[in-house]
Parts: structure tokens; C-alpha cells; sequence
């Protein structure tokens, strides 16, 4: 049986409620039986300014979904008011709407009436007019359900988590601690069967230019991060470092290992996009249910224009239903 997603529609002003709905109309998606939860008058009128050949089926139960290609299902939360939407521009409205999907979408997970979910982007400026103090996905879901989680990027050759999520780069190194970075470790190795591997190398990058230079660039290696490296090795994880990160990815040393651990955001999403953007995927391991989402932004200067690309939405719902299939197996074997 094909797995049911809830695809949120991200922010109504940015490139997320087309590429739901290119995503979910254009025939890639038949791995899966989505459900777009979001405003079913933003989506009607987008299908109207850009001129697609499809209708659609406005639910407000998941069971009455049809899972019909030409008629997506669109699970209506509303919150929009077109005559106040501008397409690429930030607003309050948005941004608290953008929350309200997510919301709506973990609800239908945890209540067990969809499999996993998937997001389309939001807009953190507008987020914030709202008066909310998300800095992501990733933090609303970690509130939501009071864990921790790990930001992984993963495209089909390429893995690279961060320990350090949205700060400030001067916020950075007091943030990091060996527990941050043996957390971030942990969490990972223990949803590893998600990702497909039953027992993962890591490769953990070094914060400092060239590692620290044993003290003299900086003592985080020394203090936090070799320690780190030392107690995952000791309870059987195969973790190698701290590796500079220029050095590490201009040897090409990522192919040697199936998961590369990054200290800050840009340190990891660098080197991650220069290799995999638009086809990769943002997971979110540590949490009870499966949520994956695009690797891009709400890419405000082509919203409404009909120019979006869904590739970045489909290859986030084809790595959900595939993680939706591992954690059953996992579960079958277990209860074997």
C-alpha cells in the first residue's frame, strides 16, 4: 500500500503552494498518496494564474481524500485572505499560516491518519511579523514535541548534519559542547535504518581553521569535539576526525564516509549545495514521525510566475515514502 503524506503548502506568498501543487498533479509523485494541507482558495486561484489543466478535491477529513493526479486533495486550513495576499511579498498573514499547516500536518501524523510529512518552505521574516519566534521547521518541530532533533541534509551520494542549527556565527562556538556534538551523533546512528545504513562511518569536521592546529586556531577541538569523537567510538560507533572541513571536501574525503558531521550551518550547507541543490532533502531525525522537506527557499522573486521547479518537493516525498518503508520493516523485524 502506497504511503499517505501530508504535504504542507509552506508560505501562500512563496513558490510552495505551485510547486505542491506541480509536485503532486505532474505525474512524478505516484510512489506515494499525498494530501496538500493548506488553503484551498490560494491553490484554486494559483491553478487559475498559471494556467494548469487540473482541478481540485477541497477535503476537510483525510479520509475523504481521492489520491486523483488531475484533482489533488487539498486539506483545507485557510487562513488566507486573497485580496491581502501579494505574491513574493512577506506578511504576518503568511508566516502564521505557514505555521498553522505544519501544525495541522504533525497533528495528522501523531493521530496515525497520514505517514509522514512533508513541508514546503516558509519564510522566517514572516514567520517572526507573526510574532512567533521560529527560526525553522526544524525548532517548531523540536518544540512541538519537546525532543531533540538533528537537521540532516541527504541527497543520493551526500549526508551532512549539523550540530549547530540557525545562529549567529558569533553565537557558534559557545553553543558547541562535546554533549551537543555526541547528541547530534547518537541521534543519527539511532535512526540510521531510516536512512538506509545499519551501521554508518562518520566523519566529524573540525570548527577552527586546520583543526585547531593542535590550540593555536582555537581549543574547541581539543575541549569539545576530540572528546566527542573518543566517547561514540567507545560505545561502538565508527566515528573518524575532527577533519578540517576546506581540506576534508577538497580531497573529495566525503566519499569515504556515509555520514559527515558539520559544526555550524553554513560550514555543511555550503559544500552540501554545491553539490546536491534542488535534488536534495532536509530530514529531521529524533522525532516520533517521519518529516522530510525541501533543500530551498520560499524564492519570493518567482512566486505567482509559474516558473517554480517541484523536483526538490518530489525527491522529499520519494525519500519520506522511502523512509516510511524502512520504518516498517524495522518494526516487522522487531515484533518478529
Amino acid at each position: 500500500m502506497k504511503p499517505v503524506i501530508a504535504v504542507t503548502m509552506g508560505d501562500p506568498a512563496g513558490i510552495g503552494p505551485e510547486v505542491c501543487i506541480k509536485a503532486v498533479a505532474g505525474g512524478k509523485a505516484g510512489f506515494c498518496h499525498p494530501v496538500i494541507v493548506g488553503a484551498g482558495n490560494v491553490l484554486e486561484n494559483l491553478i487559475r494564474v498559471i494556467e494548469l489543466n487540473i482541478g481540485i478535491n477541497t477535503i476537510k477529513n483525510v479520509r475523504d481524500a481521492r489520491f486523483k493526479r488531475k484533482q489533488p486533495d487539498i486539506l483545507d486550513v485557510g487562513g488566507v485572505q486573497l485580496n491581502k495576499l501579494v505574491p513574493g511579498k512577506i506578511s504576518a498573514m503568511c508566516g502564521l499560516a505557514s505555521i498553522n499547516y505544519v501544525r495541522q500536518a504533525v497533528a495528522l501524523a501523531v493521530d496515525g491518519k497520514v505517514d509522514a510529512i512533508v513541508t514546503a518552505p516558509i519564510n522566517k521574516t514572516a514567520v517572526h511579523r507573526a510574532k512567533l519566534e521560529y527560526k525553522g521547521h526544524t525548532e517548531l518541530l523540536s518544540e512541538i514535541f519537546r525532543t531533540q532533533v538533528v537537521m540532516i541534509f541527504v541527497s543520493r551520494n551526500l549526508r551532512i548534519a549539523v550540530v549547530t542549527r540557525h545562529l549567529p556565527i558569533r553565537h557558534v562556538s559557545r553553543a558547541i559542547t562535546k554533549e551537543r556534538i555526541l547528541d547530534t551523533i547518537r541521534i543519527i546512528y539511532e535512526n540510521r535504518r531510516l536512512l538506509g545504513f545499519a551501521d554508518p562511518s562518520f566523519a566529524i569536521l573540525s570548527l577552527n581553521p586546520h583543526a585547531g592546529e593542535g590550540g593555536i586556531l582555537g581549543e574547541d577541538e581539543k575541549k569539545k569535539i576530540m572528546p566527542a569523537i573518543k566517547e561514540a567510538k567507545e560505545s561502538g560507533i565508527r566515528a573518524e576526525g575532527p577533519f578540517p572541513a576546506d581540506g576534508f571536501f577538497g580531497a573529495k574525503k566525503e566519499k569515504d564516509f556515509d555520514i559527515i558531521v558539520a559544526m555550524y550551518h553554513d560550514q555543511g550547507l555550503i559544500p552540501y549545495k554545491m553539490k546536491a541543490f534542488g535534488h536534495g532533502v532536509n530530514v529531521t531525525l529524533g522525532l516520533p514521525i517521519i518529516r522530510t522537506s525541501v533543500d530551498h527557499g520560499t524564492a519570493f522573486d518567482i512566486a505567482g510566475k509559474g516558473a517554480a521547479n517541484p523536483s526538490g518537493l518530489i525527491e522529499a516525498m520519494r525519500l519520506a515514502s522511502l523512509m516510511v518503508r524502512r520504518k516498517k520493516v524495522n518494526c516487522d523485524e522487531a515484533a518478529a
